[in-house]
C-alpha cells in the first residue's frame, strides 16, 4: 500500500486544480457533473454569491501506478449550506470497473483521506458514484475507517444524457389552468416563501438529509440571488412543481447506474 501512495495526488485551494485534473473532468463531464460546477465556484471560474468558504474543499486524484493516466478523481467539499458527500468520478468505461480492479485505488483513496490533517471520519456521511466504485469504496471506508454502511442503497437511479442531435423537441405542456401565467422571469425577494416551501418539500422526500424552515429560506435566497429560479410574471399564481411538465429525452447516448450509500458510525 505505501508504494501506491504516490499515485495519488491532493489538491485544495491553496494548490488549484492543475489543467490536466479540469481537461479530464470536462472530457467525462456527464459523470463530473456534481463536482464541476462547485469546482469551479470554489476558484472563481462561475460566478457565484456569496463566495464560496475556501476551507474543507479537497480533491483527490488517482492515477495508474507508474504513469499519469487519471483513473479516478474524488472530491470531499462542503457547499454554502454544509457539507457534500463524496463525489467519484472513474474514466473507465463501466464494464472494466471490476471489484479486483477497484480494490487497492479505493483502499488508497481511503488512507489518503484518513491521513488528511484535521480530517473527520464523519464527513464521509455518504459516497456517490456509479455503482461498482460506491461499492468498493464503502468495502475499503468500512474496512480502514471502521464505519459502517446500511445494507441497502440510500438513492439507486439510472443516470441519463443526451446530445443536441439526439434531444428530441417536445411540445410545450397547456397551463394547469386559464388564469395561469406560465411565461417565466427571474425569481427575486418575494418570491423568497414560495420558493423555499419547494426547497422544504424536496428535501423532506430525503430523511436523514432535510432542511428546517430557515435553512430552506436561506436556499432559496441563495437560489434568487445566483439567477437560478424563474416565476409566472403572475405573482398572484402559483403552479406547484409537479404540475410542470419537462422535455422528454426519446434517445438516449448512455446509461449508468448511480449508487449513494450512507455510512454510519
Amino acid at each position: 500500500m505505501p508504494g501506491l501512495i504516490s499515485s495519488v495526488q491532493r489538491y485544495d485551494l491553496s494548490t488549484g486544480i492543475p489543467e490536466d485534473v479540469w481537461t479530464t473532468l470536462r472530457a467525462n463531464a456527464a459523470r463530473a457533473n456534481a463536482i464541476i460546477p462547485h469546482a469551479e465556484k470554489v476558484f472563481g471560474l462561475q460566478a457565484f454569491t456569496p463566495g464560496i468558504d475556501p476551507t474543507e474543499q479537497l480533491w483527490l486524484v488517482y492515477s495508474k501506478p507508474g504513469t499519469s493516466e487519471i483513473k479516478f478523481i474524488l472530491s470531499c467539499t462542503k457547499g454554502p449550506l454544509g457539507k457534500y458527500p463524496l463525489f467519484i468520478v472513474p474514466t473507465d468505461p463501466i464494464a472494466e470497473l471490476t471489484p479486483e480492479l477497484l480494490k487497492s485505488p479505493m483502499e488508497v483513496l481511503c488512507n489518503m483521506l484518513l491521513n488528511e490533517s484535521g480530517f473527520r471520519k464523519q464527513s464521509v456521511f455518504s459516497v456517490f458514484s456509479v455503482e461498482p466504485v460506491t461499492e468498493a469504496f464503502v468495502l475499503a471506508w468500512e474496512k480502514l475507517a471502521k464505519i459502517h454502511h446500511h445494507e441497502e442503497p440510500y438513492c439507486h437511479t439510472i443516470f441519463t444524457m443526451c446530445t443536441k442531435d439526439t434531444l428530441v423537441s417536445q411540445q410545450r405542456a397547456a397551463p394547469p389552468s386559464e388564469d395561469a401565467v406560465l411565461e417565466p422571469r427571474l425569481a427575486v425577494e418575494q418570491d423568497v416563501e414560495k420558493i423555499a416551501a419547494l426547497c422544504h418539500e424536496f428535501a423532506a422526500t430525503s430523511p436523514p438529509f432535510i432542511l428546517t424552515r430557515a435553512k430552506a429560506c436561506e436556499e432559496a435566497r441563495l437560489i434568487i440571488a445566483n439567477k437560478q429560479a424563474s416565476s409566472g410574471k403572475n405573482p398572484k399564481v402559483v403552479v406547484p412543481a409537479k404540475n410542470i411538465k419537462h422535455s422528454i429525452i426519446e434517445i438516449l447516448t448512455g446509461r449508468h447506474s448511480l449508487v449513494t450509500v450512507a455510512l454510519y458510525a
